[in-house]
């Protein structure tokens, strides 16, 4: 059933089994995995069935930026949440994270997950299913082509590859009409919460505020809630839910809104094959469809060396270039001088990239002749840290919730890190006899060309003590015993692959785990559905 939140009146008090806050890719897997069971779900929504597109929805919204230059419309309100910003027509880029994403490392502070990649391998497997893409398969030499004995796949010394697979951007729309249908699902649109109730006890979230703008204000009843609004939203209403735990839920050791984590990107520099004609070779690592799935090829070190350097993880993009490459690049770093002290540092890298132009006659024939170097650009984690984060600033939004201050930091550690693991990607070309690397983006902090991936993760990080993390191993917040967090909030560490395939797979898990909750509480559809006669289903 599809509710208007706009034609509920202030008296309406809907009841469910389950509220889930947030109608994103997390969100609706929650909901299409719970359709599977006895419980009774209510899956509320901000937006309506499209993305807001209105200045007032959009306002909602807005950060304080005070860390680095960060872009604003990165997060969507409307069924299918930021999906709707995946802008790529081949698809957005997923793959799971590395087994050493979840290990602790010593050299990473406040690095590891509660449990390992093989507790998360079957939730991967069923993820593929949900995003409608390929094979649970990522080892780069079981993906066949008719023309594979052209390919080389970079599998030497410490170097090794790996792939993403590419997802349809519109695949979570598609999953309106299925949740519409369900017997024991309620999508809400037009319901933004603004604050979580504990009156009954402080250990126990009993209803949610909602409102929109026609001025309508009702609450959801529940035995179970769960915030799956994304990196920034997540953290704002447990900080803002503050009348019973003054500190907001959750933070009793302040660690709501710390460590959020981006995944660094940047062009950071050029490959050069030693042999020109090698570079015909390496299709492997641009996009590319096998058997109907479109896939693309990165390098990355191997985990024994990048454990041995006590680096973060970094997947390596070889994109085919030209000379508009060369002076796009070089313009950039001439138009991004953010302090006058930097000035020399960055003409020097100008005059650096600028040189490729004009130096040795191979490199200059290099550039000449179309895709026979290549653009290096890197995909980074971006090690913990508890000085990046958001908190909440005095001035609320039009519903009244306090507006967040996003504080992003990255440290000169990670710089450094990405600089030494270009060195030894360097190193290991050279050594196979593959090519080499010119690295130009220099000492300069913050990097010239310091992108982003639009990925918010951490802000709600798990770890099985409270003082460490906000949710446990479950991604139950500590404290509280039936509110929980779905997303990449919840995330301890990046890893260097896009976070949305694991979204999934942590999705499904806490679906599974509400449902052997439920088997055990002995629930069946127990709660009643409440006042609910004013409600105007949406057609479909």
């Amino acid at each position: 059933m599809l509710i208007d939140g706009r034609t509920l009146s202030s008296e309406t008090t809907l009841k469910a089994d389950v509220c889930i806050i947030g109608a994103g890719p997390a969100g609706i897997t929650l909901a299409l995995e719970l359709q599977k069971s006895a419980l009774d779900v209510i899956l509320l929504e901000s937006g309506g069935k499209e993305k807001a597109t209105d200045e007032k929805a959009q306002s909602l919204q807005r950060l304080d930026v005070v860390g680095h230059p960060y872009w604003q419309n990165t997060r969507e309100r409307g069924f299918a949440g930021s999906s709707h910003g995946w802008y790529l027509e081949s698809g957005w880029r997923g793959r799971p994270l590395d087994a050493i994403d979840f290990e602790q490392r010593s050299a990473i502070a406040d690095s590891g997950w509660p449990f390992g990649l093989d507790t998360l391998e079957p939730y991967y497997e069923r993820a593929q299913t949900v995003c409608n893409m390929g094979p649970y398969q990522y080892n780069p030499r079981e993906w066949h082509t008719p023309d594979e004995h052209e390919y080389v796949i970079l599998d030497q010394g410490q170097l090794r590859s790996g792939l993403f697979q590419r997802g349809p951007i519109h695949q979570f729309k598609t999953y309106w009409k299925t949740l519409a249908e369900s017997a024991n699902t309620r999508v809400v649109l037009h319901a933004t919460v603004t604050q979580l109730h504990t009156e009954s006890s402080p250990q126990v979230v009993n209803r949610v505020q909602a409102t929109n703008f026609t001025g309508c204000h009702f609450a959801i009843e529940a035995k179970t809630f769960v915030l799956a609004m994304g990196g920034m939203e997540n953290p704002r209403l447990l900080l803002a839910s503050n009348q019973t735990h003054s500190a907001g839920l959750g933070n009793q050791h302040d660690v709501v809104g710390r460590y959020f984590m981006e995944h660094p990107h940047l062009h950071t520099g050029w490959f050069y094959p030693f042999d020109r004609s090698f570079a015909k070779r390496l299709e492997f690592y641009r996009y590319h469809k096998v058997n109907k799935t479109a896939i693309e090829g990165f390098v990355a070190l191997k985990e024994t060396l990048v454990r041995q350097e006590g680096l973060p993880n970094v997947a390596f993009w070889l994109h085919k270039t030209s000379i508009r490459k060369t002076l796009t690049t070089a313009l950039t770093t001439a138009a991004t001088v953010p302090k006058a002290d930097q000035v020399g540092k960055y003409v020097r890298n100008l005059r650096k990239q600028a040189s490729h132009l004009l130096e040795i006659p191979y490199q200059r024939a290099l550039l000449q002749s179309a895709n026979r170097h290549f653009s290096l650009e890197v995909e980074a984690e971006q090690t913990p840290n508890p000085a990046s984060r958001v908190t909440l600033v005095r001035e609320k939004d039009p519903f009244g919730v306090n507006r967040l201050q996003f504080d992003w930091r990255v440290a000169a550690g990670d710089f450094a890190a990405l600089r030494r693991s270009q060195q030894l990607l360097d190193q290991e070309l050279r050594r196979a006899g593959i090519g080499w690397v010119d690295c130009f983006y220099g000492d300069e902090f913050p990097s010239a060309h310091l992108g982003f991936g639009n990925h918010h993760m951490g802000t709600t990080r798990m770890n099985v003590h409270p003082k460490k993390g906000v949710v446990d191993e479950n991604a139950k917040v500590h404290g509280l015993a039936n509110l929980f967090v779905a997303g990449s909030s919840v995330f301890p560490t990046s890893g260097a692959a896009n976070p949305t395939l694991t979204v999934i797979a942590m999705a499904l898990r806490l679906a599974d785990h509400l449902k052997q909750q439920a088997i055990v509480a002995g629930a069946t559809c127990s709660v009643q559905r409440g006042h609910t006669e004013s409600a105007v289903p949406v057609a479909i």
